[in-house]
């Protein structure tokens, strides 16, 4: 399914390629901007303390509108070997939740690195090049 995603994925961003007139910048924007990605953290005890601590401190409150956020976090369960872990249900929809409430609250906690695209961005719009051309 991956592969399906990749070759699909591949296949648009050629095709603005083939189609488009040709310009250096604009072919090197699409192809950092493919290559882009951030990693997501794993940290299954770490994220569970984070949300705890929160929780505890009044930093995080979850609305009674998210039943099924409020349910997985009630039916967690600390693993008795690793206390500071909590135990993964394979299957369970709750933990499945929980994995997603903690990303988020992870990311918006611990933001990640600026993407590639974003990091070479100046390079492209305000350096010299830019002002000679008159993109400025």
């Amino acid at each position: 399914m991956l592969t399906i995603l990749v070759f699909w994925l591949a296949a648009i961003f050629i095709s603005f390629g083939l189609f488009a007139p040709r310009n250096a910048t604009v072919t090197a924007a699409l192809f950092v901007s493919a290559l882009s990605v951030s990693k997501a953290r794993n940290d299954r005890a770490g994220g569970a303390m984070l949300i705890y601590t929160m929780l505890q401190n009044g930093l995080l409150v979850v609305a009674d509108a998210c039943k099924v956020i409020q349910e997985s976090l009630e039916s967690r369960i600390h693993d008795p070997d690793e206390p500071e872990k909590v135990v993964k249900v394979i299957g369970d929809p709750l933990d499945d939740a929980f994995d997603g409430f903690r990303y988020g609250v992870y990311s918006y906690q611990y933001p990640a690195n600026k993407p590639l695209a974003l990091r070479i961005a100046p390079v492209f719009t305000g350096g010299s090049y830019a002002r000679r051309r008159g993109l400025l």
